[in-house]
């Protein structure tokens, strides 16, 4: 009768390092939820905090600015004076970028930088769709090559381009005073 006895007692002793196993591996899996779920709410939430648009540079914020300086957008000297992200989920992947010495565009990593100094003429228009009225920069610089910022409805465009008018007109007039012309050459 012992053998029988013994038997039943060693499946006890196995089956309960089992439930310490499945009950360690519950709590594994629910901690890795409740991070995934508020990792959820935390972007959703800086999402949400986030605002489209046109920001001039006292309106941006801290955490723009360090992904700048990360990405070397921002170079040794320079002032930022505008920015616009134009995609959707607002991830800095299609940036616009106005600083004291350059016009910035940064689409998904392919940048394209003018000196404002190798700007020739700057024109701004809407034109309207389904979406609504969007605007539109475009910037002729050297002898033909062209840049175009394109703004989504009432999201500011018109405000990106005073501020661009304003810090050409600006380093126009400094050339001009350094004796270097009016063109900047």
């Amino acid at each position: 009768m012992e053998g029988p006895v013994m038997q039943e007692h060693a499946i006890k002793k196995t089956r309960w390092p089992l439930w310490i196993g499945v009950a360690a591996l519950a709590v594994a899996v629910l901690i890795a939820l409740g991070v995934a779920v508020n990792g959820l709410i935390s972007d959703a939430s800086s999402f949400l905090e986030m605002e489209p648009g046109v920001k001039l540079a006292n309106e941006v914020d801290a955490h723009t600015l360090k992904t700048l300086q990360q990405r070397h957008l921002l170079q040794q000297g320079e002032e930022l004076i505008a920015y616009y992200d134009r995609s959707l989920d607002m991830d800095d992947s299609e940036i616009a970028l106005l600083t004291s010495n350059r016009l910035v565009y940064d689409q998904h990593g392919r940048i394209t930088a003018v000196p404002l100094t190798e700007i020739r003429d700057i024109t701004f228009g809407q034109y309207s769709d389904i979406d609504g009225k969007w605007q539109r920069i475009e910037v002729k610089y050297r002898d033909f090559h062209r840049m175009k910022v394109e703004f989504a409805p009432l999201e500011g465009g018109d405000v990106f381009y005073r501020a661009l008018k304003d810090v050409w007109q600006a380093k126009k007039l400094q050339s001009a005073s350094d004796g270097k012309g009016g063109d900047g050459r």
